[in-house]
């Protein structure tokens, strides 16, 4: 029976590794799942009942547990980083900011064989880096800081000894912050407003802007479980639509503002540098407007426990993609008006995605895991940046728990990709017209990794 469950495993994992493929390289933005049992399972899990880590992807589980009180904390890091290469020079560019700390929490009280408490922590949104002043696309994007934690309190009913519901309540805190580089008029007199006949041009002036906001909102969850036999297991769940209203506060990064490109006299007069340093000191940042909108995820999955060694479990996501939305980019006010960051064209839609995932447990002591998974695109193609992201994605993992010191110790490991485009927008120019596309394909790329360290106990 071990040799076959063995056998199983290495199947499995050799056919994860072929899916992805070479052509995949930068993460999406959502984790199913933070905990170390999670991550090794890739976000599988919705009708994994007996688990307490699957009780925060659907918290109909809580009441399947055979612990009366049960509670895991896990502690790992989430890196992703992303390049943008423009074919004319070949020059590669890659985002730094690149790592965040990846807590998580759960806890389960049984108060009867047909209700259970629970509560989570986690976090469901990642998505971060800034591109260094080189990237021409940085006047759409410079730079992105988008995290969302998530506290919820569950509780868990079993209708039939088939069939159980949950629901979880409780907060998001939703931190949000982005950079754009923009480029102001230098006029002679630099105090006085741009005029073409009194006051002409003399060169263009880059600044970096950086906003930022929080904010608590409200969030839930829906879960369902039902067992259609002792090996055949169906779960779903449903997570809301995250949305928030920001007071955004913006200012300029501290970065020596720089005189753009060309100027554009020749030779060039005596006082630019003044007139640089009178635009500079009469601008000030301006802060954008919106509100941010996390997509909801709907959930249906199926577990198969093939035998007393081996268990499986595939899980169908519907991402509600085309809700996401991310507050305007800051702007400059300068004597000669306000300039604004230009506002890159193209939507977001919904996507499918799949998550498969294999456990096996080896000695009484020692389980495996192994898993993938893929996401379709919430963006098209053309309308990529590579630090908003949004491409079709997948990731592969690896975890292990051991049983020790009254409890379980766990591993999970996950690379999470997605797929390599070309964009012929992203590269740009800013001259006294405004900002405008040039000639030219941009090649966008990515990776990133998760990884945890848990602990689990029944009490």
């Amino acid at each position: 029976m071990t040799r076959a469950a063995w056998r199983l495993g290495i199947g499995a994992a050799g056919l994860l590794v072929v899916l992805p493929g070479a052509s995949l390289a930068a993460q999406t933005p959502y984790l199913r799942g933070t905990d170390a049992v999670s991550i090794g399972r890739s976000g599988a899990g919705v009708a994994y009942g007996r688990s307490l880590e699957a009780g925060a992807l659907n918290p109909a589980l809580l009441v399947t547990l055979q612990d009366e009180r049960s509670a895991y904390l896990s502690l790992g890091m989430e890196t992703q980083s992303s390049s943008s290469t423009l074919q004319s020079n070949s020059l590669k560019l890659f985002t730094t900011d690149r790592n965040r700390a990846l807590p998580a929490m759960g806890a389960a009280w049984k108060l009867s064989p047909t209700f259970a408490l629970g509560i989570k922590l986690d976090t469901p949104v990642l998505r971060h880096g800034t591109l260094p002043e080189e990237a021409s696309s940085r006047f759409y994007w410079e730079g992105l800081d988008l995290g969302v934690h998530r506290l919820e309190v569950q509780g868990s009913w079993a209708l039939s000894e088939k069939l159980s519901l949950g629901l979880g309540l409780g907060l998001a805190r939703i931190s949000y912050a982005s950079d754009v580089s923009v480029r102001a008029i230098v006029p002679e007199d630099g105090s006085q407003a741009y005029n073409a006949s009194t006051n002409p041009a003399v060169a263009m002036v880059e600044e970096s802007l950086h906003q930022t906001a929080t904010k608590t909102t409200g969030c839930y969850s829906l879960g369902l479980r039902y067992a259609i036999n002792p090996r055949w297991t169906l779960g779903a769940s449903y997570t809301k639509i995250l949305k928030a209203d920001l007071s955004l506060s913006a200012s300029t990064n501290d970065r020596t503002p720089s005189v753009s490109g060309v100027y554009l006299n020749d030779p060039v007069p005596a006082g630019v540098d003044a007139s640089v340093a009178a635009v500079v000191a009469g601008s000030h940042a301006t802060a954008g407007s919106g509100s941010v909108e996390i997509p909801g995820v709907a959930t249906l999955g199926v577990r198969h426990r093939f035998n007393q060694i081996f268990t499986w479990e595939l899980d169908l996501r519907y991402t509600q993609g085309a809700s996401f939305k991310l507050p305007s980019q800051p702007g400059l006010y300068t004597p000669s008006g306000q300039v604004s960051a230009p506002v890159a064209e193209g939507g977001y839609r919904n996507a499918l995605g799949v998550s498969l995932m294999g456990e096996i447990t080896f000695t009484k002591r020692l389980t495996g895991r192994i898993g993938m998974a893929m996401d379709g695109a919430t963006v098209d193609a053309q309308a990529v940046d590579p630090v908003v992201g949004g491409l079709a994605s997948s990731a592969f993992s690896l975890g292990m728990g051991y049983k020790t010191w009254g409890g379980e110790l766990n591993v999970g490991v996950q690379a999470r990709l997605s797929k390599d485009t070309d964009s012929s927008r992203l590269a740009m120019d800013w001259d006294l017209g405004g900002p405008r596309t040039i000639s030219g394909k941009t090649r966008v790329e990515g990776t990133g990794y998760t990884w945890a360290v848990g602990f689990r106990r029944s009490f």
